[in-house]
């Protein structure tokens, strides 16, 4: 009879607040923590709770397309709606993330992804690889943005990619001090919080839940999430 009860309460709870279940792809970094924290605002001002499901990158867009297991993905870069139309980009930046090249060796010229050209470059794997395909880099593929520093730190890889901030946490987190950040960035690009299309109705009140949050901060729109 307790047991009874206690479902009983839960599936109230649950159809009195339902649950958007949200695909990221690297877990709780610099980056999604901060995007987390903007979007769990946003969904309990319009009456959800958030649950964050980490998955691998490729995993996590592709669960996020097909909306069955989850309903939407924290963030990307760029438009992904080409190759998930059923996605649907939520048109207000969470993040401004600088893309920044890491390496030993402070003499190398950053000028866009040809200049990149002579290195052997260290990708995350699920990262889009294609400005660096179309300038014919020479890439390895790890799995996640801490490997390319250590393929870096091995002599492995010459250069890797990854957020300003993230990079620079990652390489005093593990000691790394010998790589470091180039100039200027390889690209300055916003980040949007993406929905499975049976939830586009959702869009228009997170978009001004959105607003409001970083009108709270007295922030502009990503102005202080440069990573």
């Amino acid at each position: 009879m307790r047991w009874l009860l206690l479902l009983t309460l839960i599936s109230c709870m649950s159809e009195a607040q339902p649950t958007m279940r949200i695909a990221t792809f690297h877990g709780y970094n610099n980056h999604n923590v901060i995007a987390i924290e903007k979007l769990r605002a946003a969904y309990t001002a319009i009456g959800f709770h958030m649950l964050i499901v980490p998955m691998p990158a490729k995993r996590s867009l592709a669960a996020a397309a097909r909306g069955d297991i989850v309903d939407s993905e924290l963030y990307r870069l760029g438009d992904v709606t080409t190759e998930h139309p059923t996605l649907v980009r939520v048109p207000y930046p969470l993040l401004k993330i600088e893309m920044t090249v890491f390496s030993k060796d402070q003499n190398v010229r950053v000028d866009g992804w040809g200049s990149l050209r002579p290195y052997k470059v260290a990708f995350m794997r699920g990262f889009s690889t294609k400005p660096a395909n179309d300038a014919g880099l020479d890439m390895m593929q790890v799995t996640t943005v801490a490997s390319g520093f250590k393929m870096v730190q091995a002599g492995r890889a010459d250069l890797t990619i990854a957020g300003l901030v993230f990079g620079k946490n990652i390489t005093n987190r593990l000691g790394l001090h010998n790589i470091k950040p180039l100039s200027p960035p390889l690209t300055v690009n916003w980040a949007f919080h993406y929905v499975n299309e049976k939830h586009k109705h959702l869009i228009p009140a997170l978009v001004d839940a959105l607003r409001k949050t970083d009108a709270n901060s007295l922030s502009e729109p990503g102005s202080s999430l440069a990573f």
